[in-house]
C-alpha cells in the first residue's frame, strides 16, 4: 500500500475553502487552525479562491466555485467536521503545533510549515484521534532534549464543548500535569500529585481528554 503523501495549503487557500461551506463546522476549523473564518476577511478569502483556480484546485460553473481534487476532500472534511483535536508543543526557544480534524466522510493531520504554509496529510480510517493527539504530543517531547523544558497542550472539541490538559517537564526531569477547571485567566489547575514519569503524564494526559 502506498504511503499518503502530504498535500500543501497556503493559509489564503484554507480561507477560502472554508467559506465555501459556511457553518458550525467550518467556524470551529477555522477557529482550531487560527485563520479567518467564513465571511471575516473577504481579502484573504479573494486571495485564497484565486490561488486555488490558478492552481486547478477549485473551478467555477455557473457562477459557482467548487474545489476539485485534494483541495475539495480537504474542504469537505473541514466543513463537515465533527471533532477537532488541537496539539500543542512549545519549549525556551521553539514551538510545534498541529490539528487533526475528523469529519463522517474521513480525518485530516494538518500542521503549519511557516509562511503561511499548511501541510495536510490524511488520517487512517478508524485512527483514535485523541490518542493520535497524544502521540503527536508525545513526539514533541521525545525530540527535545532531556535537559530542556518542555509543554504539551491537546485541546479536543466537539459539538458538546472542549476539554483541555497539559503536561510540563522541567529541566530536571519532574512533571507536573495541569487539568480543567481553568481560573479567570484560563490557566490549568495544576495537579497536586505528579506523575512520576513520561509515560504516566502522558497516560493521564490522555485519560482526562476522555
Amino acid at each position: 500500500m502506498a504511503t499518503p503523501s502530504t498535500f500543501p495549503l497556503t493559509t489564503f487557500e484554507l480561507v477560502a475553502l472554508l467559506s465555501l461551506s459556511p457553518g458550525p463546522a467550518a467556524e470551529q476549523s477555522a477557529a482550531s487552525l487560527r485563520v479567518a473564518g467564513p465571511g471575516t476577511d473577504a481579502t484573504a478569502q479573494r486571495a485564497g479562491l484565486a490561488s486555488l483556480l490558478v492552481r486547478e484546485l477549485a473551478e467555477v460553473r455557473d457562477g459557482l466555485i467548487t474545489a476539485r481534487g485534494n483541495a475539495g476532500g480537504v474542504a469537505a472534511v473541514l466543513t463537515t467536521a465533527t471533532r477537532w483535536v488541537e496539539v500543542g508543543v512549545a519549549r525556551s526557544e521553539s514551538g510545534d503545533g498541529a490539528v487533526l480534524v475528523e469529519a463522517p466522510g474521513g480525518a485530516l493531520l494538518i500542521t503549519p510549515r511557516g509562511l503561511d504554509l499548511w501541510d495536510v496529510l490524511p488520517v487512517e480510517p478508524g485512527t483514535d484521534l485523541v490518542r493520535a493527539g497524544v502521540d503527536l504530543a508525545r513526539r514533541g517531547v521525545d525530540v527535545t532534549p532531556a535537559e530542556a523544558a518542555v509543554a504539551v497542550t491537546v485541546k479536543v472539541t466537539t459539538a458538546s464543548g472542549s476539554t483541555v490538559a497539559s503536561a510540563h517537564r522541567a529541566p530536571d526531569g519532574a512533571w507536573q500535569l495541569a487539568l480543567e477547571p481553568a481560573d479567570a485567566e484560563g490557566r490549568l489547575t495544576v495537579q497536586d500529585d505528579a506523575p512520576a514519569d513520561e509515560d504516566e503524564a502522558m497516560a493521564r494526559l490522555s485519560e482526562a481528554l476522555r
